[in-house]
């Protein structure tokens, strides 16, 4: 298995090429469930590129 910090980080490329593929806002379980990615796996990577500065979360959608 893959250093988990390898892992987090193969995750997060994931989420930005989905964005770039699909260009429309996301729900985090529908990210989750076309990366393939547990939900509660999915929610620590989209918090953390959150709280980064990488995503915006619409509160009203759930979106990001």
């Amino acid at each position: 298995m893959r250093d988990p910090q390898v892992k987090s980080a193969a995750r997060v490329l994931d989420v930005l090429q989905l964005f770039e593929t699909t260009r429309r806002p996301m729900r985090a379980v529908e990210i989750g469930e076309a990366l393939g990615v547990s939900q509660s796996s999915m929610a620590m990577v989209l918090r953390t590129m959150q709280d980064k500065g990488y995503l915006d979360l619409n509160p009203a959608t759930r979106c990001y």
